[in-house]
């Protein structure tokens, strides 16, 4: 039965990495039927393979817009095992999504205070208190994040994304240019970076820095054509950054 169980749980992540949700969704619940059976013969060892699968459940249930029903089965895996840290983030992102940023911010403190080590957590909550435009204290979480990990490229990423909106470009440019170091087939450092070229008329580099963002991510190509339209160069705006 465990067996059984555990088999459905990997089948709805098989289908959620296909990009399968309502298949992914029904697994993870007949996964969830078959564990409350088996604890209803007495057999509660099931209940640590629930946590995971409401949380993978969750996770597809956002991803199809139902977001009550998400936090539902997040609170209930918290309800099972309360120091399950991935599942105040996941919350957390949903309350952030919805503007619900001080319930956002409290979810991913919970999840620090569970484990005061989660670099993630340190990102989410440097961005949520980024929108609220609490500058000091998103630097000092994004810091955090960066002195867990001095290679975490998401952290350099939204850092120097942070500082260039407070038009602080070359400082800015620093931590993107740290970002790409730390991994640079992510494509959203070379269209931070971009942006900043043009703020600062450096055309010629930010058409390289979108090229090379265009060649991980195809498509992009649309943004990145409002961006030229929007803050390019009057005769750059009928351009557009080709892939290599």
């Amino acid at each position: 039965m465990p067996d059984r169980a555990l088999s459905y749980t990997y089948l709805g992540r098989h289908y959620l990495s296909e990009n399968m949700i309502d298949k992914a969704v029904e697994s993870f619940n007949e996964s969830l039927k078959i564990s409350s059976v088996q604890q209803a013969g007495g057999d509660y060892n099931s209940y640590k393979l629930d946590v995971l699968t409401l949380n993978d459940l969750g996770g597809a249930l956002s991803m199809q817009g139902r977001l009550d029903e998400a936090i539902k089965c997040f609170n209930e895996s918290l309800r099972i095992n309360p120091n399950y840290a991935e599942a105040h983030i996941n919350i957390g992102n949903i309350l952030m999504a919805q503007e619900k940023l001080n319930r956002a911010i409290n979810h991913f403190r919970d999840a620090l205070e569970i484990n005061p080590y989660y670099e993630t957590a340190y990102i989410k909550l440097g961005a949520a208190l980024a929108r609220q435009e609490k500058f000091k204290d998103a630097v000092n979480a994004y810091n955090k994040a960066i002195m867990l990990n001095p290679e975490n490229g998401e952290a350099y990423n939204q850092l120097g994304v942070l500082l260039a909106n407070q038009k602080k470009f070359d400082e800015a440019k620093k931590y993107i240019e740290k970002a790409i170091e730390a991994d640079p087939s992510v494509a959203d450092p070379y269209v931070t970076l971009g942006k900043i070229n043009i703020k600062q008329g450096e055309f010629e580099k930010a058409e390289t820095h979108f090229k090379k963002a265009l060649y991980i991510r195809p498509e992009l190509e649309d943004l990145l054509r409002e961006i030229l339209l929007d803050e390019g160069r009057p005769e750059e705006s009928s351009k557009q950054p080709k892939k290599k």
